[in-house]
């Protein structure tokens, strides 16, 4: 799918497929694993465990990074 500019009507939806595609997980123990490798950086970890939220409209997790999520 091709990148839209930010203000193309068509960014919105191609910022949530991109989003919701991400392989980040987080299992029962609190560990985060990409792409089936676990997170080894614990300053990462704190960061990710720190920014955990849910969505405002859907109710999903989300992982908050600056002003985006995913």
């Amino acid at each position: 799918m091709t990148r839209p500019a930010p203000g193309d009507p068509d960014f919105e939806a191609w910022l949530d497929a991109v989003r919701r595609s991400l392989d980040l997980r987080i299992d029962q123990h609190g560990g985060w694993w990409h792409e089936g490798e676990p997170f080894i950086n614990t300053r990462l970890i704190d960061y990710f465990n720190r920014n955990l939220d849910v969505h405002p409209d859907s109710g999903e997790p989300i992982l908050r990074v600056g002003d985006k999520w995913c």
